[in-house]
C-alpha cells in the first residue's frame, strides 16, 4: 500500500470513528460534513478518488486540521510535518480564494 492510500485508509477509518461516536447515519453524517452521502459512501468503501477541496471540506466541517483527519499522530505524522503544514497552507489560500 502506497503512502497515500495509507492516508486514505486513515481517513475512512477516522470518519467511522466519527459517525459511530455520535451515532450518526451515512446520510446524517455526510450532511454534517458538508459533502453528498455518495461521496461518503465513496471515502467509506475506500474508493480514494477525492478531490483535495472535499477534504478540505470534511476536516473543516469536523472541525479539526486536514493532516490529523489523514494522518495518524506518530512518526508518520511527525516525518510528514513540514508537508502537511504545506498541504494545510495551500488549502486555506484555496478557501480564502473561493470565500
Amino acid at each position: 500500500m502506497n503512502k497515500a492510500d495509507e492516508c486514505m485508509e486513515f481517513m475512512a477509518r477516522q470518519l467511522y470513528e466519527v459517525m459511530e461516536k455520535n451515532n450518526w447515519s451515512i446520510t446524517t453524517a455526510a450532511d454534517f460534513m458538508g459533502i453528498g452521502r455518495n461521496v461518503l459512501s465513496k471515502l467509506l468503501g475506500r474508493n480514494y478518488n477525492v478531490h483535495l477541496s472535499t477534504i478540505f471540506h470534511i476536516a473543516e466541517n469536523l472541525d479539526m486540521p486536514v493532516a490529523s483527519l489523514i494522518c495518524p499522530e506518530g512518526e508518520y505524522h511527525r516525518k510528514n510535518e513540514l508537508l502537511l503544514r504545506q498541504i494545510q497552507t495551500s488549502l486555506d489560500e484555496l478557501k480564502d480564494g473561493v470565500a
